[in-house]
């Protein structure tokens, strides 16, 4: 791995998923996205919003989401850091996670307003 390559990791020959991205890698694949999104905007119907909304399986919004976290776990020394694969695992979790607690909180209010209307 050549610590001069400025060529995003995704875009190397022999790139897997599961390859963890060195600091420099994932610069160079946060400034990949960035490029590969204001061409989009430029030439889509809408420049405004390029990307209307988050989804895992939007292949530049997982590079830059992972791009983005493993910078953030280098800088804060968050371990273990995350592979495109783990990272897509983990985005995927999310929305389920949401909608449990939401269903958990709404029956507990329903459980104290039953409490508050007893009284």
């Amino acid at each position: 791995d050549d610590a001069n390559d400025k060529t995003p990791p995704t875009a190397r020959e022999g790139y897997s998923a599961n390859d963890v991205w060195s600091p420099s890698d994932c610069v160079s694949e946060m400034a990949s996205c960035f490029v590969e999104v204001a061409a989009n905007a430029s030439s889509s119907d809408n420049p405004s919003q390029p990307l209307p909304e988050f989804d895992k399986d939007d292949d530049v919004a997982m590079r830059f989401v992972t791009a983005a976290a493993n910078l953030r776990q280098y800088v804060f020394g968050i371990e273990p850091l995350q592979s495109m694969y783990g990272a897509k695992g983990i985005a995927g979790n999310i929305i389920p996670a949401i909608a449990t607690t939401n269903a958990i909180v709404a029956g507990l209010q329903v459980l104290q307003a039953f409490h508050v209307l007893k009284a």
